[in-house]
């Protein structure tokens, strides 16, 4: 009995991890043909643009090796066609800044750091202000803007405090949504982790499979390289943490958990 009990155990142990090896195989599979799907549909239908060095197929190839260039489509997606006034708080180099001026009529772009603004004045167009100032201490203007939005700058500051400047800043009906890194929860968000890590590899062996997205590594390399440092900080906040603090300084807000160590704030400022 002893041997057919060990016997049973060990087949259904060497058939358990069969399956589970070829669902991993599946799932990372159908990812990266997505990828590659999405990136050749871009890279064929949408022309660059002009005023910007960070074309849609730029932002498409690289997103393997500059994860805020990688949520640029998803934040568009979420604006309206047209807009009149948006804030782009924490702009960096100002390559979203001149994603946005094509959507909207004037943006301002907001950053701390003189290094920052000084490269964002290189690249942005007429329609886009570019403002030395902390979103914490700035005097933001009341109700003047149709969205507010932000990649990987919310964790430099002290939500409690930022949020309600930031709604204030929204016009009735106006948009907030910010992109942000949080602080992995161990042991809860080791699971999320591991879809990163995968993920993240995935999408560099894919893209480096293409020659464009050789190209534009290279070229985003150089571009670094030419550019002052990009202030970094590490996040301090949990994604449970983010999630506790937005509903208490903005009732009726989203936050979701993103790849690449990130998460999605959104939230509607009600009508009057």
């Amino acid at each position: 009995m002893r041997v057919l009990a060990r016997g049973a155990v060990r087949v259904l142990a060497r058939g358990a991890v069969r399956v589970l090896a070829r669902g991993a195989v599946r799932v990372l599979a159908r990812g990266a043909v997505r990828v590659l799907a999405r990136g050749i549909a871009i890279f064929t239908a949408v022309p660059a643009c002009d005023g910007c060095r960070c074309a849609r197929i730029a932002s498409v190839i690289n997103v393997a090796w500059d994860h805020n260039c990688y949520y640029h489509e998803r934040l568009l997606r979420a604006l309206p066609a047209r807009c009149g006034r948006v804030l782009d708080v924490g702009c960096g180099a100002g390559r979203f800044a001149a994603r946005l001026a094509e959507r909207a009529d004037r943006v301002d772009a907001l950053d701390r750091s003189p290094a920052m603004i000084a490269e964002a004045r290189r690249i942005v167009p007429a329609n886009v202000t570019c403002l030395l100032g902390d979103a914490a201490t700035e005097d933001l203007p009341g109700g003047a803007y149709d969205a507010v939005t932000s990649i990987s700058a919310l964790h430099h500051m002290d939500l409690p405090a930022v949020l309600p400047r930031l709604a204030a800043a929204l016009r009735p009906g106006g948009l907030l949504i910010v992109v942000a890194l949080h602080r992995v929860e161990i042991p809860r968000g080791l699971p999320a982790e591991a879809v990163s890590v995968v993920g993240y590899g995935a999408r560099r062996a894919v893209l480096l499979c293409l020659p464009a997205g050789r190209r534009y590594r290279r070229e985003m390399y150089q571009r670094r390289a030419a550019q002052a440092p990009v202030p970094v900080k590490d996040p301090q906040l949990t994604l449970r943490q983010v999630r506790a603090q937005a509903a208490a300084a903005l009732p009726g807000s989203r936050v979701r958990w993103l790849v690449h160590w990130r998460y999605e704030l959104s939230w509607r400022k009600p009508d009057r």
